[in-house]
């Protein structure tokens, strides 16, 4: 194929995918139309009238946002946790286990299932569905039928998304790994010593919402609202991204395309350490906050190893005092 052909074909990719993904505002609003009518229509005439307000006043527009929010974090999270699941656990035929022997209870992995598919199917909906509609008529972020974002754009505001993520979640998570609040809000994340994608959202409320969900959405929402609005697309690629991020950091398995990453960025080594030795290793997507406050204890510990100060279980070796 010459260049010129495989330029047009290219182009024509491109077209397509835009053609699907930009719609006019009329266009936009009847789809969003749709699904509210789509809604009503199948609710029980017994259901309360509070119930069918809160799907009728929702505006067509924050309705798309949010199913294409809901897609892009449910989509991700459970595809990459069956992919690692058949393709690492089961079929070994990519990855390298990092505990090897060494896998949660089943009965921890059931019970994680079961209240994550209440949260994914329910809760997450629910506040999408209330929430996008806010943010889109104060104008922190823009409905999907505005005019693309520009390259520019995405390559300054995901940066800043990522450092104000990591920012909130480092602290956040450090706070609470302090004595006075690890058991209260934090030890059922821990219940996983040894890690698996979906343990990456299995904790309690408090944890859930003060150092998953704020941190998440802290930085399109304050950009939006402070700076310049945030297209909804670039909101949507953002939580598809994080979301993958946070279940390949969890999944206890070193992968094909582990080490080509960034080398500020955090990984599953990193993380997988925490988990194992509940200790350091608090930074979520990057190594910056552990780097600056000397809690990069994964890394210090494989220094020392090569020195020959610890074994390869990472416990000090006694040295002989002659």
């Amino acid at each position: 194929m010459s260049i010129n052909a495989t330029w047009s074909t290219g182009l024509g990719a491109l077209e397509s995918v835009a053609g699907f993904v930009v719609v006019s505002p009329d266009e936009m609003h009847a789809a969003g139309a749709a699904v509210i009518s789509g809604i009503l229509g199948v609710l029980p005439e017994s259901t309360p009238e509070a119930i069918k307000s809160f799907v009728a006043d929702a505006s067509p527009e924050g309705v798309m946002l949010a199913i294409a929010s809901w897609l892009s974090l449910e989509v991700i999270f459970w595809v990459f946790a069956a992919w690692v699941h058949f393709m690492c656990y089961r079929w070994k035929i990519v990855g390298s286990k990092i505990l090897e022997d060494h896998n949660p209870p089943d009965s921890l992995v059931q019970g994680t299932v079961v209240d994550l598919l209440k949260d994914h199917l329910i809760v997450h909906p629910l506040v999408l569905w209330y929430v996008m509609p806010i943010v889109l008529e104060r104008g922190w972020l823009l409905p999907l039928s505005a005019p693309l974002p520009s390259v520019a754009d995405l390559a300054w505001q995901l940066p800043a998304f990522l450092f104000i993520n990591d920012t909130m979640f480092y602290w956040v998570h450090r706070a609470m790994h302090h004595k006075l609040l690890y058991k209260h809000f934090h030890k059922k994340h821990h219940e996983y010593y040894v890690s698996v994608s979906i343990a990456a959202e299995y904790s309690g409320i408090v944890e859930a919402v003060l150092a998953d969900a704020a941190p998440l959405v802290a930085g399109p929402l304050l950009i939006g609202a402070y700076y310049k609005p945030v297209h909804g697309y670039t909101w949507c690629l953002w939580l598809f991204l994080r979301i993958w991020q946070t279940a390949d950091a969890h999944c206890g398995y070193v992968l094909p395309w582990w080490g080509f990453g960034f080398p500020f960025l955090s990984d599953v080594l990193r993380h997988n350490w925490h988990h194992s030795k509940n200790n350091g290793n608090y930074g979520g997507a990057t190594v910056f906050w552990d780097t600056i406050c000397g809690t990069d204890t994964w890394l210090y510990t494989q220094r020392e190893i090569k020195a020959g100060l610890r074994d390869k279980n990472g416990k000090k070796i006694q040295q002989k005092v002659e």
